[in-house]
C-alpha cells in the first residue's frame, strides 16, 4: 500500500503517465516466481533496481507503507484486485497497470476511498492475512 501526500505523475513504461492525486494507492501481485514471498517484496521496497514491472516505476518513486500478503493458494492477485474493486469508492488510476497478462480486471494498481481504516481481513473473508507495517 502507497500513501501519496502531494500530486505526482510517474511515466509507467509502455502504458504511458499516470497521475497521482494525494490519496491511497494498492498494488496487488502474485510472488510465485524463484525466491518466493521474501524475494519479492523485497524487490519491491528497493529503490534501485532495473524496471521490469508497472510497480516499479511507481517503487522507483515511492515506498510503499504496508505490505500485505497471504499464503492461501485460493488467493489470486486477481481475487485481491476484484475484492478491493467492490468496495465504494475504489478507482483504477491507469487502466491495464500491474495487469497486463490478465483479461479479468482492469487492472492491478488502485486508488482507495478508505483504506486508512481498512481491515483487509474483511476484504477476504475466510482468508488468512497478514498486514507488515514498514518504517519509513
Amino acid at each position: 500500500m502507497f500513501v501519496v501526500h502531494t500530486p505526482i505523475t510517474v511515466e509507467v513504461g509502455r502504458l504511458g503517465k499516470v497521475h497521482l492525486t494525494p490519496g491511497t494507492y494498492v498494488y496487488v501481485g502474485s510472488a510465485r516466481g524463484p525466491g518466493g514471498l521474501a524475494a519479492r517484496v523485497a524487490r519491491h521496497l528497493r529503490p534501485d533496481k532495473p524496471l521490469r514491472w508497472h510497480v516499479d516505476y511507481l517503487t522507483a518513486r515511492q515506498r510503499p507503507v504496508v505490505v500485505c500478503y497471504t499464503t492461501d493458494a485460493h488467493v489470486t492477485e486477481c481475487t485481491w484486485a476484484q475484492a478491493l474493486l467492490a468496495r465504494p469508492g475504489t478507482t483504477v488510476p491507469l487502466r491495464g497497470m500491474g495487469s497486463s497478462d490478465c483479461r479479468a480486471c482492469p487492472a492491478h494498481f488502485l486508488r482507495l476511498a478508505d483504506a486508512p481504516s481498512l481491515i483487509w481481513s474483511r476484504v477476504l473473508p475466510g482468508a488468512a492475512v497478514w498486514v507488515v507495517e514498514l518504517a519509513s
